[in-house]
C-alpha cells in the first residue's frame, strides 16, 4: 500500500548555542506538526515491510526587548523497518514495527536585522511503535504511534549565515543534545495495491 498522513512529532525542545531563546518562550517538550508518506508491502499474513518519510516543522519566536527573532525547526525523517501483524482480521490488523533512519534537522535563524542564516545536521534514529490497520476492498486507514531513539554526533554542524560570523567551535555545534527521545503519531490514508 502507499499512503499520506498527518503527523505529530514530540521531541526535547531546541538548545541553540549560537543565540539564546528566551525561557518563558520553552517548555520541557516542543511538538512539530507536519505530513509524512508511507510505502508498505505485506509479504506474508504476519510481517510487512516499511518505508517512511516524514517531516514537521516548529517556531520559537522571542519578542525580549522589542526585538522579534524567530529561530524554525524543520525535521525530516525517513526510515525502512518491519510489522508484526499480532492480530489480524478481515476489516483490520494490529502489530508492532521497529525500523532503523536517520533525521535531517535544519535550523533557521532570523535574529534582528541580520540576513537568514541556517544550521544543518543529521542524526541516527531507532524506532519501535504501535501500529492499526482498517482496510477496505482498496483503501486502509492507518494509524501508527512511534517512540524514536534519536543520536546526534556532536561535531561541527553545516551553517551559514551573518549568526555565525562570529561564533566559536562550540556555537556551531547542533542545537539538539547527543541523545533524545522523540514521540511520533500518524494518522494516514493508503491505497492498496
Amino acid at each position: 500500500m502507499l499512503g499520506i498522513e498527518a503527523v505529530g512529532i514530540q521531541t526535547p525542545p531546541l538548545r541553540p548555542r549560537v543565540v539564546e531563546i528566551d525561557p518563558r518562550t520553552v517548555s520541557n517538550t516542543a511538538t512539530l506538526g507536519g505530513a509524512g508518506a508511507f510505502l508498505r508491502f505485506r509479504p506474508t499474513d504476519i510481517v510487512g515491510l516499511d518505508l517512511t518519510l516524514r517531516s514537521g516543522s516548529l517556531r520559537y519566536v522571542d519578542t525580549r526587548d522589542d526585538h522579534r527573532n524567530v529561530i524554525s525547526q524543520d525535521l525530516f525523517v525517513a526510515d525502512v523497518g518491519t510489522v508484526l501483524y499480532l492480530a489480524r482480521g478481515e476489516m483490520g490488523s494490529v502489530g508492532i514495527d521497529a525500523g532503523v533512519g536517520g533525521v535531517l534537522n535544519r535550523v533557521g535563524y532570523a535574529i534582528d536585522d541580520l540576513d537568514r542564516s541556517v544550521q544543518r545536521f543529521g542524526s541516527f534514529v531507532t524506532r519501535i511503535g504501535f501500529d492499526v490497520e482498517l482496510v477496505t476492498r482498496r483503501v486502509a486507514f492507518v494509524f501508527t504511534l512511534r517512540s524514536l531513539g534519536v543520536i546526534t554526533p556532536q561535531n561541527d554542524a553545516s551553517h551559514d549565515g551573518p549568526v555565525f560570523d562570529s561564533a566559536t567551535r562550540e556555537e556551531t555545534k547542533p542545537a539538539v543534545p547527543r541523545f533524545q527521545t522523540y514521540v511520533a503519531a500518524g494518522a494516514g490514508v493508503a491505497y492498496r495495491f
